[in-house]
């Protein structure tokens, strides 16, 4: 019986340093690449809509060149939420620090109802489109095959809005750059020696032109990490 006993505690010992190692394979110096998918925000406003129909007779198409020809609905509010999808790649310097890069594209803030611009060309539905693009200081700490971090760095966003919906004079509706920080958090778990998944929270600075965007996501991720369990532990 003693002897059952010893050999079950080195059982025991032996599979909690295979656990210990599991736990810090994912997070060991190397390069790393992945997906995730979830919910975003675009936080954009209300704004004023072409409808595509004459303002003096609802029932035919109107003349956007023809200055108040147009019927215009003002203060729409956009259905602004919706799925998002970022693609990111990274290097882990060591368990603790992280360099990431990414690129994510969003269901566009859409505003109803979808109308015609022209007749004669393709509808013009109102809706603003952005895609962003980081570059994120990750910072991890690592306990057991669990890790929470903090990431934090250069956010770029591309803002596209439809020439459906109409600006101020002194605004445009072209497709616009802005360059703001962008933050988050989470937690991971290395289920095998490769692969990990992670929960994030992130954002997107607003400026003045600009909403904030905020994402909450679940991801996957490959990490080109040496397999010593399998070659020489476990």
């Amino acid at each position: 019986m003693r002897k059952i006993n010893k050999n079950i505690n080195l059982i025991a010992v032996f599979l909690g340093l295979c656990i210990a190692s599991v736990g810090a394979w994912a997070t060991e110096a190397g390069f790393y690449m992945g997906i995730q998918a979830g919910y975003a925000n675009l936080n954009n406003e209300p704004q004023t809509i072409n409808t595509g129909l004459r303002r003096l007779d609802p029932n035919k198409f109107c003349n956007p060149n023809i200055p108040n020809d147009c019927l215009l609905v003002p203060n729409v509010s956009p259905s602004n939420q919706g799925i998002a999808g970022r693609f990111f790649m990274g290097a882990n310097f060591n368990e603790y620090f992280a360099l990431e890069m990414g690129i994510t594209a969003y269901t566009p803030s859409e505003y109803s109802p979808d109308v015609d611009v022209n007749p004669h060309e393709t509808p013009h539905e109102p809706h603003i489109w952005e895609y962003s693009g980081d570059i994120l200081g990750k910072v991890m700490y690592p306990f057991g095959p669990f890790s929470v971090f903090a990431k934090g760095g250069l956010g770029v966003v591309y803002w596209s809005p439809t020439s459906a919906i109409v600006f101020p004079e002194d605004e445009t509706n072209s497709g616009d750059w802005f360059a703001v920080p962008a933050y988050g958090f989470g937690a991971a778990y290395d289920f095998t020696p490769n692969w990990q998944v992670d929960i994030t929270v992130m954002k997107f600075q607003g400026t003045e032109q600009l909403p904030p965007i905020d994402f909450v996501a679940l991801g996957f991720s490959y990490h080109f990490v040496q397999l010593y369990c399998g070659q020489f532990l476990c």
